[in-house]
């Protein structure tokens, strides 16, 4: 099992402060909004990015998330779950000694197609036990938690987190001028 927590902060925070200082309650409602409109996107963006770079469902990595929760000025966004089935991944039998080494070809990855010696094509599974035993236990193989996914540093996380600074400051700027302007009444 798998845990990705994402804390937002506000960069500006004076800033925001001072210019919703004569609206009472202003800046608390703008930043709280802020933050949570940020982590709903953020799901989302987060999912995208984490299927750009793996061959899972899109609804299997939202699913990992839970509903973003706001106190005060601090949001919090968690992916939990855990590994993913291979079998969920496309995969194929292959036999690269011939038909007596079954194997398994499986593509977590989008770039990346894996060779799993002794695996079976039929729900990805793998033998396991001492050879020579006429039964052996199988075992459905997994491969990586969608927090695990979401987390990858190279592609996935980077996106993610570009994203959540600049949504948030647009989320920011919409509610002050929302709120100056009169459009939202407190």
């Amino acid at each position: 099992m798998g845990l990705v927590d994402l804390q937002i902060n506000i960069p500006n925070l004076e800033e925001v402060v001072d210019k919703l200082s004569s609206i009472p309650g202003g800046a608390a409602f703008a930043i709280n909004h802020a933050i949570y409109d940020t982590l709903k996107s953020v799901r989302t963006q987060a999912t995208r990015a984490a299927r750009e770079r793996y061959n899972v469902p899109y609804s299997w990595v939202l699913k990992s998330f839970g509903n973003p929760k706001v106190i005060g000025m601090y949001g919090l966004l968690q992916s939990t779950g855990a590994r993913a089935p291979l079998f969920m991944f496309p995969h194929q039998a292959a036999y690269p000694g011939g038909k007596g080494s079954p194997a398994a070809k499986v593509s977590e990855l989008k770039s990346h197609t894996m060779l799993l010696r002794h695996a079976f094509h039929k729900g990805v599974k793998v033998r396991t036990g001492g050879t020579g035993s006429p039964r052996y236990p199988v075992h459905i193989m997994v491969g990586r938690a969608a927090p695990q996914m979401i987390n990858e540093q190279g592609e996935v996380w980077p996106k993610v987190e570009e994203f959540e600074r600049q949504y948030l400051q647009e989320r920011l700027s919409h509610y002050i001028d929302a709120l100056l302007k009169g459009d939202i009444a407190l």
